[in-house]
């Protein structure tokens, strides 16, 4: 198995992490790096796993370097990845941050550009994935079976990129907005908040599987659902009253917008 190095150990870091451990991957092939010395600490002894704090000379001993810090640190992480030899594949995970800006902060190279999800720590995640022009094939089929550990990968041109965080990134939280909404009017209803937890959490997978499975459209699906006189189909006569569809569009083209602002600076 080629070893790994997640840089930047946050959130998304370790979720990746996670994911990989649990798909059985050893624990002497990955190892951390995180700059707060307590989370470092943290890190190895939750996983097992090496994690240091004092610099990134482990990473380039790996034959993939994942970074997972925020967008303003993969500059100065990247720089400093390339003030020694580095062998790796470089893949960022990064919102907004482009593979020439990459390559241009180790001095050329091979780049992979990801954007995907903190569900893989569950290995529900899916990636979007660019490859870089210097990328050889093994190195690439390499990084694509490393995140096909974590859930589904697509392989998509960089200018889709932002639209790929807008759904694979950011598109959870609005699934999770839209679920604390339905648990909310429940318990206005008297049920109790765990309930409603239960309820919706149930509700969102098996939609989510019956969406994947049945090879029906979305708007197939409603059709089941949505009786003439019905219940649903007074639900979402509410939600068509208030153009619900054109806001939501409005959001992920919004969330696209700020990754393209970020790749500007």
């Amino acid at each position: 198995m080629a070893r790994i190095a997640v840089v930047g150990v946050g959130h998304l870091g370790e979720s990746v992490l996670t994911g990989l451990l649990r798909s059985g991957i050893d624990q002497d092939d990955i190892r951390g790096i995180e700059l707060i010395p307590e989370r470092a600490r943290d890190i190895a002894r939750k996983h097992g796993i090496d994690c240091t704090h004092a610099g990134l000379a482990d990473a380039r001993q790996a034959d993939i370097i994942l970074i997972a810090v925020r967008p303003k640190d993969v500059r100065p992480v990247v720089e400093e990845i390339a003030a020694g030899p580095v062998n790796a594949v470089v893949c960022t995970l990064a919102a907004g941050i482009e593979i020439k800006a990459v390559e241009e902060g180790l001095g050329g190279g091979p780049v992979v550009r990801a954007m995907t999800n903190t569900a893989s720590a569950h290995r529900q995640a899916v990636t979007a994935l660019t490859r870089g022009g210097q990328v050889r094939d093994t190195q690439f089929t390499a990084v694509k079976t490393l995140f096909e550990h974590l859930g589904s990968v697509v392989e998509i041109p960089e200018e889709q990129q932002n639209m790929a965080t807008a759904l694979a990134g950011s598109g959870p939280a609005f699934l999770y907005y839209l679920a604390d909404a339905m648990a909310q009017a429940a318990t206005e209803y008297g049920i109790e908040r765990k309930d409603a937890d239960t309820m919706v959490e149930q509700m969102l997978r098996g939609a989510g599987v019956l969406l994947q499975e049945s090879g029906e459209e979305p708007s197939e699906l409603i059709g089941h659902i949505a009786t003439p006189g019905g219940t649903t189909k007074a639900g979402l006569s509410v939600l068509d009253d208030r153009e619900t569809s054109n806001v939501i569009r409005k959001a992920v083209l919004r969330t696209a917008q700020r990754s393209k602002e970020l790749s500007a600076g």
